[in-house]
């Protein structure tokens, strides 16, 4: 349910400690995703790209394989304490996990593996790149976006935005 209020918890003895109580749901963590289509060919070149470029004080990491980057502070690929952003090669993803899963689970004939090769080869065919960000506890605490109900939804979007915009510095041909 969403939160009406907020309140701070008394410790046993009566005086204020620093724990908050609210009265209704407390978000944990927020993914925030969007799929962009590159054109087919044209993924790769693009997260060479976006890996080049900061955002805010995160560092872009390309990893070895060059379908996946992600920004962190320290630039090494390590998730952030605050916020996880990345951007990776959605095909190339599907290949290595949800297909072999699905195969697993429902066999190569399977009316749900063969969806999933359709979602796929639309992703190679368009070079579709996910774009991702994990918004996690701590973060959503220090912008009061933990107290659902509480907060305007809007920021999510706002804050979305402003990673979506990784690749407007980039002049791209």
């Amino acid at each position: 349910t969403r939160c009406t209020r907020v309140d701070i918890r008394q410790g046993q003895s009566g005086a204020k400690g620093g724990d908050l109580l609210s009265d209704g749901a407390k978000v944990e963590r927020i993914d925030l995703t969007t799929n962009v289509a590159m054109g087919k060919d044209n993924v790769l070149a693009y997260l060479r790209g976006v890996s080049s470029q900061r955002i805010g004080h995160s560092i872009g990491f390309l990893y070895p394989n060059g379908r996946t980057v992600s920004w962190t502070p320290k630039g090494n690929g390590q998730g952030g304490r605050l916020q996880y952003r990345k951007a990776y090669d959605k095909a190339f993803e599907m290949d290595q996990n949800l297909l072999p899963k699905i195969k697993r689970l429902y066999g190569d004939q399977s009316p749900e593996f063969a969806y999933v090769q359709r979602v796929r080869d639309y992703c190679v065919e368009n070079g579709v790149v996910r774009m991702e960000q994990e918004l996690k506890g701590e973060f959503l605490t220090r912008q009061n976006l933990c107290y659902w109900g509480l907060f305007d939804e809007g920021r999510f979007a706002e804050l979305h935005r402003e990673f979506l915009r990784i690749d407007e510095k980039l002049k791209v041909t």
